[in-house]
């Protein structure tokens, strides 16, 4: 049964395979999010950044399977990983301060009542 009786090499390329897939919904997802839930256009573009990014590396990944894979290709798959991965970082941190300043705000009102 494919791709299970290709070797262990094989079996860790699909589940590289699989594993870009489910980045690929939760991307897509999120953007969504974002897009529906969020009104920061900085944090707006940072995802879209960030997606962009990601659906570049999966081309250049492709890219790299399907030609002669030639080592440029492996590094611009690495770098734009890391890329993808430095914008999520990013937005995370930006969200996880967005989130505190809200908090914080709610807290000042709740002990300063108007």
């Amino acid at each position: 049964f494919f791709p299970f009786n290709q070797g262990q090499l094989a079996l860790i390329h699909m589940t590289h395979r699989y594993a870009v897939a489910a980045l690929g919904l939760t991307m897509g997802l999120l953007v969504w999010y974002v897009y529906k839930a969020r009104t920061s256009q900085g944090i707006r573009r940072l995802t879209i950044l960030a997606f962009v990014a990601y659906l570049m590396q999966a081309g250049v990944g492709a890219l790299y399977v399907l030609t002669s894979a030639t080592v440029w290709t492996g590094v611009l798959h690495v770098a734009l990983a890391a890329t993808t991965w430095a914008l999520l970082v990013s937005l995370s941190v930006l969200e996880t301060l967005n989130s505190r300043e809200i908090i914080s705000e709610q807290d000042r009102q709740a002990w300063n009542p108007q």
